[in-house]
Order: C-alpha cells, then structure tokens, then sequence
C-alpha cells in the first residue's frame, strides 16, 4: 500500500518541481530585465549630465560598461535583435560621442542617439510585462542608429 502511495504521488511530486523551477526561471528573468531597466536609467542620467555639462566627456566615460551589461542581459534573454541594437549603441558612444569634438554635431547626434536608447528603455518595459512582445518596438532604435551610420544587422 506505501509503493501505492509512493508510485501516485510522484507525477504530482515532478509536476511540482517543473512549476517551482518554472517560477524560479521567471523570476531570474524579471531580475535580468530589471538590471537591464537599471542599466538604461543609468544611460540616461549620463547622456543628460553630458549634455547638460556642455558635453563634457567625463560625464560619458562609464556609458559603455552599462550599455554592455544591458546587451549582455538581452544576450541572456535570447532578445538578439536588441543585444545587436545594444551593441552599435556601443560603437556609437565609442567612436562617436568619445571621440568627437564638435559640439554642434554631438547636439544633432545626440538627440537621435537619445531616440535609440528610449525605444531600448520602452522595450524592455514591453518585455517586463509580455515576454513575447514584438521587437517591432526597436524599430525606432534601429532607424536611428542606421541614421547616425551604425548597421544593426545582425
């Protein structure tokens, strides 16, 4: 009679553990994308120091470590359309904004830069609440990146 109970009982005791390590997977997600959401606050704040401080480079010098730590979120995620968008985010600053001296083409520059990171921020919010939204979202980021020369093609 115990092997009956211990036989019946063991499909709901593996229905358990499949919905407990379900529920732990869910909320390692919702961390990563609350660290990514960190991650482009983060972003932003710098990007309005930058501007605010007349572009002062200092102001921008960690905008990288943080766009790295979003992309390598999304990588997590398996969300490869943002991580590629992440990534040119990336060249931009690098090559772009770090690089360049000329105030009034970091001002044009910057505000469609400030575009891309917005559409990122919007789309993360989008996936915090449906995990399946469409990356449509990133189409903003993606026109705006290829405006300022940076490919997002994967």
């Amino acid at each position: 009679n115990a092997a009956l109970e211990s036989s019946a009982s063991e499909p709901g005791a593996a229905a358990q553990r499949e919905m407990i390590a379900s529920n732990q997977l869910a909320e390692a997600e919702m961390l990563v994308i609350r660290e990514a959401q960190a991650g482009i606050a983060l972003v932003k704040r710098a990007l309005n120091s930058y501007a605010e401080a007349r572009f002062d480079k200092v102001h921008i010098a960690n905008v990288n470590t943080s766009l790295n730590g979003v992309r390598g979120g999304l990588v997590v995620l398996g969300l490869d359309r943002a991580s590629v968008i992440c990534e040119s985010c990336i060249s931009f600053v690098e090559k772009s904004l770090l690089k360049n001296d000329d105030i009034g083409a970091i001002q044009h520059m910057l505000e469609t830069f400030a575009d891309a990171i917005i559409s990122i921020e919007y789309y993360l919010d989008e996936i915090a609440v449906n995990k399946d939204t469409d990356d449509k979202i990133l189409d903003i980021a993606d026109e705006s990146l290829i405006a300022l020369g940076y490919s997002t093609a994967a």
